[in-house]
Order: structure tokens, then C-alpha cells, then sequence
């Protein structure tokens, strides 16, 4: 019996023409079509660059794969679905119904304990600092306990799928969509 050797090609960081790199990346020249159309960055005076291509194709699987012919659209679906299954499998996936019961666990946990902090600390800073009204010391822990809660509920403004984040006054805030997919298991 005769083992039959196979090489694999290194891949060039950059092709002269779509056809070419379809070849190298054993894909449809269709996708790269689809994906020069769909503004990928990776198609720069009549070449290809492949690293670009693979980021690209990476971040944006469903514009890359959408349209074409049926069998096209059926694969890609089947793809999907079979990668959402593996990386339910992997636990990769959080399902959205976890993580929103993650934080409305938090911010239950973090009521408690403003409901404790306004009954007791008051006590405290009045007993340090001699002359203090505990009235007066309730109404300031009050007032910080608001700005916490209000800048927890502008959070909810990173998590809002159809908008996009202006940078906050805190930082730079991320403009990437959402990690989390709704058919997938729980993540523990």
C-alpha cells in the first residue's frame, strides 16, 4: 500500500487577482465577490490581501456567504448552524436569558446593600466626625447611592444591539455588537 503525500501551500500575504486567491483559500470566487461588494478592505488595486480577506471574512460570515444561488444560501446555513452547535458544545456561547438573569442577580445584591449602607453608615460618619447630623450624613449617602445607580442604568446603552456607543466621560467605550447568541446553551 502506497501513502499518497500531500503538501499544503503556504498561503501569500497578497494575490494579484480574485481568482487567484479564491484558489489559494479554496473558496467560491462568489464569496470574494460578495465581500469586495460588501466593502471589504482586503481588495486594494486589483489584489487581494489575505490576511485583510480573513480578518474580514471572520468578523462578517453571514455578508460573505449571504446571497448567491441556493445551494449557496443553504450552505451557509447549515455552516452557521453547524458552528453554533460547536461552539455550544466548546460552551463559547452565553445565552442572553443567562446573562440577564446575571445582572438582575447584581443589581438585586447591589439594592441590599444600599439599602444597608443608607441605614448604617449614616450612624458611622456621624459618630467620626464630631457635630455631624445623621440626617445630614443619610441625605449625602443618599445622593452618592443616586449618581451610582444612575451611571449603572447609562450602562445599559453598551448593551443596546441597534445603536451605537458615543464615548462616555469615563472612557472610551467600545463599539463592538453583542458576544451572546440566543439559540446557544448556557455558559456556567
Amino acid at each position: 500500500m502506497r501513502i499518497k503525500k500531500t503538501k499544503k501551500r503556504a498561503l501569500a500575504e497578497v494575490y494579484d487577482s480574485v481568482k487567484a486567491a479564491a484558489s489559494a483559500l479554496d473558496l467560491p470566487v462568489s464569496v470574494l465577490k460578495k465581500a469586495k461588494g460588501a466593502g471589504c478592505q482586503a481588495f486594494r488595486g486589483g489584489r487581494v490581501h489575505v490576511a485583510d480577506f480573513q480578518k474580514w471574512l471572520k468578523e462578517n460570515p453571514i455578508e460573505a456567504a449571504g446571497g448567491g444561488d441556493l445551494r449557496e444560501q443553504k450552505l451557509a446555513q447549515e455552516v452557521r448552524r453547524l458552528t453554533i452547535a460547536n461552539d455550544a458544545k466548546q460552551r463559547e456561547l452565553v445565552s442572553r436569558a443567562w446573562v440577564v438573569e446575571r445582572f438582575q442577580r447584581a443589581g438585586g445584591e447591589l439594592h441590599t446593600l444600599r439599602a444597608k449602607s443608607e441605614a448604617e453608615h449614616p450612624l458611622l460618619f456621624a459618630a467620626a466626625c464630631p457635630g455631624a447630623d445623621v440626617a445630614a450624613c443619610r441625605t449625602i449617602l443618599r445622593g452618592i447611592w443616586t449618581d451610582v445607580f444612575e451611571l449603572i442604568d447609562g450602562m445599559g446603552k453598551h448593551f443596546d444591539e441597534g445603536a451605537h456607543v458615543r464615548p462616555s466621560k469615563m472612557g472610551a467605550s467600545l463599539d463592538e455588537g453583542p458576544l451572546v447568541d440566543g439559540s446557544a446553551s448556557a455558559k456556567n
